[in-house]
């Protein structure tokens, strides 16, 4: 279910972004993604944001995923090498939930602006270039998206007492090393953060207290605890992954 209605026009199956995913999966932790899907739902009502505002959500995500199926062709220019948009129902369907005429969205793929100093003028964008474009602007829209999410969240959860001096509320992710069937360089990035976390956390909370106890002489009972260190050496050691 891509929308936050009651069905979705939407086949995940066809959609360039998802049908490469895992969708025979359908529940995790024992959780149904029609659970899940639920429970967030009512969450973010219960956060403040009102049905229009979630409405324009399932909006958006939908403009996220039929992006993916904008297709462009190779056009000659008397400038060089261009593009053009493919017109039909991806396209259509694409402009339509984004609220933008065809042609709008197509001269944002296919054109892109330029300015030297006082002159402005547009330049034409190859095939590749008008792919990458649109693989932008569908992030693009689904990183504001998350940050709205965020920002709901924050202003619903803050306190609204100016007396009261509660500036942060921080969560620390530990151990949260992740493998998939099939593991990109950002999750490498994401596993290495969370080794960081840890290793500063096992530094502040074990090793330096210890040391402490050990040159004030304050007697102690010995604590065992996992070290990641040697996972760290790995990654950013001298002939590591990231040396």
């Amino acid at each position: 279910v891509a929308r936050g209605r009651d069905a979705s026009p939407l086949d995940l199956a066809k959609l360039h972004f998802t049908r490469e995913g895992d969708l025979d999966t359908g529940t995790i932790e024992g959780v149904k993604d029609a659970d899940r899907f639920a429970k967030t739902w009512a969450a973010l009502g219960l956060v403040g944001v009102a049905d229009g505002d979630r409405a324009s959500l399932a909006d958006l995500l939908e403009a996220t995923l039929q992006l993916g199926d904008v297709d462009v062709e190779e056009t000659t220019t008397s400038e060089g090498e261009g593009s053009e948009l493919v017109r039909g129902a991806a396209s259509e369907a694409a402009a339509a939930a984004l609220g933008v005429d065809e042609q709008d969205l197509a001269k944002a793929l296919v054109k892109r602006t330029m300015k030297a100093r006082s002159e402005v003028y547009e330049i034409a964008n190859t095939a590749q270039q008008a792919r990458d474009a649109r693989d932008a602007l569908a992030k693009e829209i689904y990183v504001r998206a998350f940050d709205w999410i965020v920002a709901a969240i924050n202003k619903a959860t803050s306190c609204t007492v100016p007396d009261l001096k509660i500036n942060v509320v921080g969560l620390l992710d530990i151990f949260g090393f992740e493998s998939f069937a099939i593991n990109r360089f950002e999750q490498l990035c994401i596993n290495y953060t969370n080794e960081k976390l840890q290793q500063k956390f096992t530094l502040d909370l074990f090793k330096t207290v210890q040391a402490e106890y050990d040159d004030e002489g304050v007697p102690w009972t010995h604590v065992a605890f996992p070290d990641n260190a040697a996972v760290l050496q790995l990654i950013e050691g001298r002939m590591g992954v990231v040396d």
